[in-house]
């Protein structure tokens, strides 16, 4: 640089300069990668938790292993021979139970639950996540929060849990009542 030109900032904000790896460190250090790890290839479970507000990673873990359950049952069910009524019978038992929870729509077949059987399924029926589809609040956190506070009640009783599951028996009936208690200061007259 010239002196006409002096640099828009002092010299000790420049990085300094690189450390310089001597071979044989340089020959070990070729094979370890340290910013990717095989564990962080995918971030949906990060995703997930922040789309539907899932506070502990425990949480999402127990989602999962109830679809990887699921599908495993599935996948069982797979295995026995399509005229025998003990598969029929397991298979109607197992749609039925995932319909009337929420996961699936009416009809599904027993492709439906390797497909969508899935966390997400799961976290859509959490009581905040159906009160913001609802518009009952404006974002999912907030419906947390509400919940968490205790000014929501499904039924006769108050429900504090944010992982309350809403079943399709509780959407559709009439006990299906949110009792939203929402204080506002609006100001002085």
């Amino acid at each position: 640089m010239n002196k006409s030109n002096p640099p828009p900032f002092p010299a000790s904000f420049l990085p300094p300069p690189q450390f310089i790896i001597t071979n044989p460190a340089a020959r070990l250090l070729r094979k370890v990668d340290f910013l990717t790890w095989k564990s962080d290839s995918s971030h949906r479970a990060h995703d997930i938790m922040r789309r539907y507000h899932i506070q502990d990673p425990s949480t999402y873990t127990k989602y999962n292993r109830i679809c990887g359950s699921i599908r495993h049952l599935a996948h069982k069910l797979a295995l026995l021979d399509p005229s025998d009524p003990v598969r029929r019978k397991h298979e109607t038992l197992l749609l039925e139970k995932l319909h009337a929870m929420g996961i699936l729509p009416q009809g599904a077949k027993m492709s439906d639950v390797e497909n969508k059987v899935t966390v997400a399924a799961f976290c859509r029926r959490r009581l905040p996540v159906v009160m913001t589809r609802l518009r009952m609040c404006e974002t999912v956190h907030t419906g947390v929060r509400f919940v968490e506070q205790g000014h929501v009640r499904v039924g006769p009783e108050v429900v504090v849990d944010p992982a309350y599951v809403v079943t399709r028996y509780v959407w559709l009936s009439h006990t299906f009542l949110f009792l939203f208690y929402r204080w506002r200061w609006v100001g002085w007259c």
